[in-house]
């Protein structure tokens, strides 16, 4: 006589689910996650953010901008039309625009290729707090450009993503966030994000909005905002722009902290030593030289502020000045430099 035996099929992942074993809450959520994206959040990795000072923590060439075209808190280019102002807040970043047709202004990042190859094709997401000051319209828009490193990117792409205008809190901060695709390319491409302000949002004059906590991520779900140590972010910064100036120091400022000095005692009156930068910037950088004793842009300072010429700039440093007219070996040489090496 035989005896046959059936049982049910067990579903693990169902049992543990059900509290079959001890593994809490934050467990649970892990097992459900349909994603590596909320993986990832769940179990705090980092890396996450594509945005370098999502926080605006980080403003070395100064914390009041009213040009068009300019670099300002690091990382965050500012355009306008007509006219324009970001400033920093003591909550975040603060951009204006003025009521107008026509009249808009936005800040925005462009990021390096080689820091966006791996998103092609794929599902991206932006998210920020926002509070309005006298306006309660905001968008994000999205710009891919399919060339290599291209500012043209934040200006004026091959691909356009806009997002509908989210109405926003004036008393407090809004959480909003904008998900796309992009596109399936079979080149490089540069992407670029931006924080926009446009005239048909419009609602009185010198319209402003603060921003803080940007996060642009893979994935379709906006995740808690990540926050970097201070040291890192200072140094995601100084790859497309450095200073000799304390971080805090306005570049043009008369100052002695931080400067380059060569001592009396020089081996020519024509040369002046170079500098090693603070880290490997992202390309050759653009040089500007100021005088610590009166301020003066591309002046060098032996015994008065005198012209120089650079010699062999790379991404790792300056190899020396020379040029020096008239320079006098009874007095040092010292100078200030800035390193902009921003797409």
């Amino acid at each position: 006589m035989s005896l046959q035996v059936t049982q049910e099929k067990i579903n693990s992942k169902e049992e543990l689910i059900n509290n079959k074993q001890r593994y809490g809450i934050k467990g649970k959520q892990l097992l459900e996650a349909d994603n590596i994206h909320e993986v990832r959040s769940l179990i705090g990795a980092g890396n996450k953010n594509l945005i370098i000072n999502g926080n605006f923590d980080i403003w070395q060439r100064g914390t009041s901008f009213s040009t068009n075209n300019v670099y300002t808190a690091d990382r965050w280019n500012f355009r306008f039309q007509g006219s324009g102002l970001v400033t920093k807040h003591a909550e975040g970043l603060r951009l204006e625009k003025p009521l107008g047709v026509n009249q808009w202004a936005f800040v925005g990042q462009i990021f390096e290729s080689d820091n966006t190859r791996h998103l092609n094709g794929k599902t991206i997401t932006i998210s920020a707090k926002v509070k309005g000051e006298t306006i309660n319209k905001i968008r994000f828009v999205f710009g891919v450009e399919p060339v290599y490193d291209d500012w043209h990117a934040i200006t004026s792409p091959d691909y356009l993503f806009e997002s509908e205008p989210f109405t926003i809190s004036t008393s407090e901060f809004t959480e909003i966030s904008y998900t796309i695709q992009l596109p399936q390319l079979s080149t490089d491409f540069t992407l670029a994000c931006t924080i926009d302000l446009r005239d048909s949002f419009s609602t009185t004059d010198g319209d402003a909005v603060i921003i803080k906590s940007v996060q642009l991520e893979e994935g379709s779900v906006a995740t808690e905002f990540e926050h970097r140590h201070i040291g890192t972010e200072i140094e995601l910064c100084q790859r497309y722009y450095q200073k000799s100036y304390d971080l805090n120091t306005n570049p043009g400022t008369i100052a002695n902290n931080g400067r380059i000095m060569e001592l009396a005692t020089r081996n020519s009156a024509n040369n002046t030593p170079g500098v090693q930068f603070l880290t490997t910037m992202r390309d050759v950088p653009t040089i500007s030289i100021y005088s610590p004793i009166t301020g003066a842009i591309n002046k060098i300072h032996n015994n008065s502020d005198k012209s120089l010429t650079l010699d062999s700039v790379g991404e790792s440093g300056i190899a020396g000045i020379s040029g020096i007219p008239a320079g006098d070996t009874s007095f040092g040489a010292k100078y200030h430099y800035t390193a902009d090496a921003e797409l």
